[in-house]
């Protein structure tokens, strides 16, 4: 709920005047308090007010509204001019609206749900009082559902193919309509664009970021954008300090409540991104996180010393790129570490001999490929376990360590190369578990600068190993958007082919 309202003080500023760009100064002393984070806590203290009892949610969300609502004469020229008339005639109902107000305000309803058919029971009742158009609310179920689904632990890609198939086409991607994008209040015009802004991040503050550099309703965007976002990541508690100043006490006192009865998943500060969902507890990806970082701040000054150096070597990775090496290997076994260290200080040098990007790592699996978006991304490892990938335009990083892995006393697939399928965004990987046989991992890369779902086919065409039946399974080719795979069956190989529409429900299911 407060990323709700975060969003909307952040995209305050940019409302009527719209950027293109998400680099501009996050919180400042000209963003202000609107309309949406207003309503937000206005239908916050009607699922309060009404304590469970659903059939008096729709008169307390009217009432609340209008009363809280009226009290900001700041904020009340921020509303559409027929909604000021509701919000000032009690006998007025709903005026057949399809604004984006209605999408801006359910971010509650999504932390007060228990179940999926609860959600849209709120999402209605706290809209229909004013916008009652198939459209209007459509946007706020969509926008509710979206809160609930990635509180309830759905990956971003499960949540995407929810949306796709149940209320929008998220057939775009922002880069494709941040040119061309224009104000638009309507929910048709904005919910969908606002997912989007969520399903493309990487942290909560890079969602709010996505959202305001398309232009348009910037607030009622990155509103819409954060009351999703918080659930998922969790919200820095820097930011969320610097944001509640905005709130004066009556405000404050709603929100503390609505959070001491619906509380938060968790709020962590990052000090950087994350990627995937933050879980109950912590981080499933745990590449930004403190512990992770300081180990690998002592590993690298244990490793990397000029007793330990042990030549150069240079490896092409595509037609455009090579990786310059200098690789390093311990002497003797190192008890800390329970073992041999080794690793190499890796520079990616493109067709001019120029340094584009350096990083260090006992890995040099790696490749590089064009997107459907467009883009041009390197993605390799920085340790056994997990990936990362560089935008090679914007040089933007993202990292993913899965928690299972680390401190590397537990198992998860190991990833051994990487084959993109520009068709359909899956990118399959070799690899197996330490020690067992080889199988094929398959990677949602629909945005690539967030970890959203993997799969290991091995689950599904050998569930439980059934009588050991494949031995080892390899990747062929893509055939299209078909899987081509082979697999050693008692001694012989056998080609298998998986069609896309097989794998994708497998992705549906997930592991």
């Amino acid at each position: 709920m407060l990323g709700a309202i975060i969003g909307d003080i952040v995209g305050s500023r940019f409302e009527w005047n719209n950027i293109k760009t998400k680099e501009f100064d996050f919180l400042t002393y000209r963003c202000e308090l609107t309309d949406d984070s207003v309503m937000s806590l206005a239908v916050a203290k009607a699922l309060l007010d009404c304590d469970g009892d659903y059939d008096k949610l729709g008169d307390f969300a009217a009432m609340n509204m209008r009363e809280i609502g009226m009290s900001y004469e700041n904020v009340y020229g921020h509303y559409g001019w027929m909604f000021r008339k509701w919000l000032s005639d009690v006998s007025r109902g709903p005026y057949n609206s399809f604004g984006n107000g209605a999408a801006m305000r359910v971010s509650a309803c999504g932390f007060a749900a228990n179940t999926l058919d609860d959600v849209i029971l709120l999402s209605r009742k706290v809209t229909e009082v004013s916008h009652d158009h198939p459209e209007g609310l459509k946007g706020a179920e969509a926008t509710a559902v979206c809160v609930f689904l990635a509180r309830t632990g759905s990956s971003i890609l499960e949540i995407r193919n929810y949306v796709d198939k149940h209320y929008y086409l998220m057939n775009f991607t922002l880069d494709s309509i941040r040119d061309s994008y224009t104000f638009d209040e309507t929910c048709q015009g904005t919910v969908p664009q606002a997912i989007m802004a969520f399903l493309e991040s990487t942290t909560f503050e890079d969602a709010i970021r996505n959202a305001i550099s398309i232009g348009g309703d910037s607030d009622t965007l990155a509103a819409i954008t954060g009351g999703i976002a918080e659930v998922c990541y969790g919200v820095p508690v820097e930011i969320r300090e610097h944001a509640l100043t905005f709130l004066d006490e009556r405000l404050l006192n709603i929100l503390n409540a609505f959070e001491s009865k619906y509380p938060l998943t968790l709020e962590k500060s990052l000090n950087g991104q994350t990627g995937g969902r933050l879980g109950e507890e912590s981080i499933k990806n745990v590449a930004y996180s403190d512990e992770y970082l300081e180990y690998r701040k002592e590993y690298e000054k244990c490793l990397y010393v000029a007793d330990f150096f042990r030549g150069e070597e240079t490896i092409k990775v595509s037609g455009k790129y090579s990786l310059r090496m200098k690789q390093y290997a311990s002497d003797n076994a190192i008890p800390k570490y329970q073992g041999y260290l080794r690793g190499n200080e890796i520079q990616l040098i493109d067709e001019y001999g120029k340094s584009r990007y350096s990083y260090r790592s006992s890995e040099t699996v790696c490749a590089v490929f064009t997107h459907q978006n467009g883009a041009e991304y390197f993605v390799f490892k920085q340790e056994l376990y997990g990936y990362s990938v560089l935008d090679l335009e914007t040089m933007r990083e993202f990292h993913y360590i899965p928690k299972e892995s680390f401190p590397f006393k537990s198992e998860t697939f190991i990833l051994c190369n990487f084959h993109y399928n520009k068709a359909n965004n899956i990118m399959a990987s070799e690899g197996c578990y330490w020690a067992c046989p080889y199988s094929v991992a398959l990677i949602d890369f629909s945005s690539p600068m967030t970890f959203s779902t993997q799969i290991d086919v091995n689950d599904f065409i050998n569930p439980n190993y059934e009588n050991e039946k494949y031995e080892d399974i390899d990747f062929v080719k893509w055939e299209g958007t078909d899987l081509v795979l082979e697999a050693e069956v008692f001694g012989h190989n056998e080609k298998r082919i998986i069609p896309s529409e097989e794998y994708m429900k497998w992705f549906e299911k997930g592991v």
